[in-house]
């Protein structure tokens, strides 16, 4: 099975990886290809790595290794809370020198930019090239950390279908940026009493969908298949490893990388950032472009059209094309070299804690054992105990927590036909209204006006809409506010009844 097995006397991690030859090993890799190394999506696993390994500009000119950290896809690993982002980077090159890789370009997106950053920081004679997708902050906004909580304690708590549905929603449109603002118009403003316009709209279905206004960011099919892996792979009776996940990576283990940190980085990079992406704006881009002062001739920044999050997969053909160019201009390599390194992989991992005890300015980590990735953790003990007791208290009771999977293990229905009541969600693409007209007998938010007839023709009256229509302008300032709607049974009648009031 393609697993790397790191087995020390304080840690275990068996890390999945894959490939993109016909036995998923690198047995098979091409000598005469470079490699490329691809860390997946945030919150998914190496499978969603596809839109890269099944575009023949990549998965035929090179050869691709996609990879799982020890808390997403099928890795498994001992709990622990010293798990952080300088961890990550130790597993990678465990596995460099495991499955005998070559130096590689390596290729990360969202959080695990962080994780490619610090690997071309410890062990620079790994990476080739880096290419950066969607550069997030060095340490998380606050707005975004209570969104995340928000969201967390709704997925992990939910009782019945509907409540997670809800939950799933709003982890969609956070990572995906599908309700950060509207198309061609200024930034989003407060859900403010003085600023709600209620409009009586009477236009069909094809008018607002082919609005301007309207901008539909992700297929709808591409939602029912995310929101399906997330069920699949964390539904609430495993809440506790879907907890450890977003806090490792969003939460307590994740420090900033100072600039003169970043100024040592000499591997060519390439920056790929979504233009109008609340969650990722391009100022955090452009802070490290400027970081990057070792890069030979700068890093290079591309600026993609769009707000879209899962960069890799909504907007996979542009960031192929720019990659391979890139990749492409790069100064030629020889083949691969399979031969064992020089230095043993104690030795080599010596060094590199000896280096990161002094970026640090902490002694005590180059006395850790070098066999251990667990030994780069610069977490510190109180931060690491939060962790453990946090993920613990998530924990209790999940064996008996409710399952969204049929006895198949399959989702019980897909996101796209879930009954959605038309006052308690917010729609910008027009998609729930579809939903909400053949689903529910609740009055949808815009009424279908029939088609015009010739006067000859017998029409039977048409009855008319029932319920006052209400176009909802809703709109956020923080990306917090976008997954704010994960509020109380209490607050949502809150809600309904001031619209009774304007409605009067």
């Amino acid at each position: 099975m393609p697993f790397v097995d790191i087995a020390t006397a304080d840690d275990y991690a068996s890390l999945w990886y894959s490939t993109n030859t016909p036995y998923s090993n690198v047995g098979s890799f091409t000598p005469d290809k470079q490699t490329i190394v691809m860390l997946h999506p945030f919150a998914m696993d190496e499978a969603w790595c596809f839109p890269q390994l099944e575009d023949p500009r990549l998965g035929e000119n090179y050869n691709i290794v996609t990879i799982n950290t020890r808390l997403t896809g099928r890795s498994v690993c001992k709990f622990t809370g010293k798990y952080d982002l300088w961890v990550a980077a130790a597993d990678i090159a465990h596995m460099f020198y495991h499955l005998r890789l070559p130096r590689s370009h390596i290729f990360a997106s969202e959080v695990f930019v962080l994780v490619a950053l610090r690997l071309a920081i410890l062990f620079p004679e790994l990476c080739l090239s880096l290419t950066l997708c969607n550069v997030p902050p060095q340490q998380e906004r606050k707005d975004v950390i209570h969104g995340l909580d928000d969201i967390l304690q709704l997925w992990c708590y939910a009782e019945d279908l509907e409540s997670f549905e809800h939950a799933n929603r709003d982890l969609l449109e956070f990572t995906t940026g599908k309700r950060l603002g509207k198309t061609g118009g200024s930034s989003p403003s407060s859900f403010d009493a003085k600023r709600r316009t209620l409009v009586n709209t009477l236009e069909p279905y094809e008018k607002h969908l082919a609005s301007p206004q309207v901008d539909r960011l992700v297929d709808i099919d591409l939602e029912d298949e995310l929101v399906a892996w997330w069920q699949v792979r964390y539904p609430p009776f495993r809440r506790a490893c879907f907890v450890d996940m977003i806090r490792t990576f969003c939460h307590d283990h994740r420090e900033p990388l100072m600039p003169e940190l970043l100024s040592k980085i000499d591997t060519p990079t390439m920056i790929l950032q979504a233009k109008d992406n609340e969650l990722y704006p391009v100022s955090f881009a452009e802070d490290l472009q400027q970081s990057l002062i070792g890069v030979e001739d700068g890093a290079k920044l591309q600026i993609i059209h769009g707000r879209v999050g899962y960069l890799t997969i909504v907007r996979a053909s542009i960031v192929n094309q720019f990659m391979s160019k890139f990749l492409a201009s790069l100064r030629p390599h020889g083949p691969m070299d399979l031969r064992c390194p020089i230095k043993s992989l104690n030795a080599r991992m010596q060094e590199a804690l000896g280096a990161l005890a002094a970026l640090k300015e902490n002694p005590a980590i180059s006395k850790r054992s070098p066999a251990s990735p667990i030994s780069f953790s610069c977490c510190d003990e109180e931060t690491a105990q939060i962790h453990v007791d946090m993920v613990k208290a998530y924990a209790k009771g999940q064996a008996s927590a409710f399952s969204p999977l049929g006895s198949d293990g399959r989702p019980k229905r897909k996101f796209s036909e879930r009954i959605v009541h038309w006052l308690q969600e917010e729609d910008l693409d027009g998609q729930d209204d579809i939903r909400r007209a053949k689903s529910s007998t609740e009055p949808p938010s815009v009424w279908v006006e029939p088609p015009p007839t010739d006067e000859s023709e017998e029409v039977p009256d048409q009855p008319p809409p029932t319920g006052i229509i209400v176009r909802r302008t809703t709109e956020y300032t923080t990306t917090a506010a976008i997954i704010d709607r994960t509020k109380t049974q209490t607050q949502k009648l809150s809600v309904q009844k001031q619209l009774s009031r304007l409605l009067r």
